[in-house]
């Protein structure tokens, strides 16, 4: 089991650190109302790991993000 505390304070600790300071171009193209999807794609075959701290990430960012999980960690994957 993941202790939150500890994770989360690496987690913000990396975003902080990698955190733009403001972006013109984007702030002007997405307002506060936009909403996006990504795929978490395989670019080898291999074993899912890490899927709990992919989340938090983003749970982190924002309380309106939500990640749907197709496959769940020690799964194997394949290319796609």
């Amino acid at each position: 089991m993941i202790q939150y505390s500890t994770l989360d304070a690496a987690i913000l600790n990396a975003l902080a650190e990698d955190k733009p300071t403001l972006d013109v171009t984007s702030d002007s193209l997405f307002g506060d109302d936009h909403h996006s999807r990504a795929k978490l794609i395989a670019k080898a075959p291999g074993v899912l790991s890490g899927l709990e701290v992919f989340r938090r990430v983003f749970e982190l960012i924002s309380d309106q993000v939500d990640v749907e999980a197709f496959k769940f960690d020690g799964e194997e994957v394949v290319i796609g």
